[in-house]
């Protein structure tokens, strides 16, 4: 099991990356899943996707989101948000998806799950 840290996205959020990665419009969470998942397999930069299940109080009532992962760790201690966004990776991180159309990036929050 590792720990992930990262930013979530939902449905629309991440229709707006496939267009921003792919030009493709997309309305589905599942059409823009299709879009992206072999766009994040063998990145260079490492930055990958995966699913995780969607807060109790989503307002979408989605099956499923995706998390944008920046951080991945075997230390089951939590490693604190404060120390991921000084690192490098992190400007990485919003670099890139503000390329992508994400000029908002710097007011999400970051997100904690594990992975099996």
């Amino acid at each position: 099991m590792v720990q992930v840290i990262g930013y979530r996205f939902n449905g629309p959020n991440l229709c707006r990356l496939a267009k921003g990665m792919l030009g493709e419009d997309c309305t589905h969470f599942l059409a823009a899943l299709g879009l992206l998942i072999e766009e994040f397999e063998e990145r260079p930069d490492g930055f990958r996707i995966e699913a995780i299940p969607p807060p109790l109080d989503d307002p979408l009532n989605e099956d499923a989101n995706i998390i944008f992962i920046i951080w991945v760790s075997e230390k089951r201690e939590n490693i604190p948000f404060k120390r991921v966004r000084r690192r490098p990776r992190m400007q990485e991180a919003k670099d890139f998806l503000r390329a992508k159309g994400f000029s908002e990036i710097d007011e999400w929050r970051l997100i904690r799950t594990y992975l099996d």
